[in-house]
């Protein structure tokens, strides 16, 4: 099965993302526009949760779960200019 290379943010580790998740890389996918805003603002941004469970599984989620240290006032400022 044939599948991306992706970098983990802020790591030399490298994974390879299946066919039907590569979508989740492109430059304005949501995803990439959520962890961008807060990685931009320096702080570290995860997809975990479900999404994680069900790309293992090879199911697609539709809704997706971030993991961040950054303050709630912080995350709000940056996903409200979204």
């Amino acid at each position: 099965m044939g599948g991306h290379s992706a970098s983990a943010a802020g790591h030399n580790e490298f994974v390879t993302v299946p066919p039907r998740l590569a979508s989740l890389l492109a430059p304005d996918a949501p995803v990439q526009r959520v962890a961008r805003a807060l990685v931009d603002a320096g702080h570290e941004c995860y997809l975990v949760g479900g999404t994680v469970r069900g790309a293992r599984i090879e199911s697609l989620q539709v809704d997706f779960d971030f993991a961040t240290a950054a303050p709630p006032a912080a995350r709000m400022a940056r996903l409200a200019l979204l």
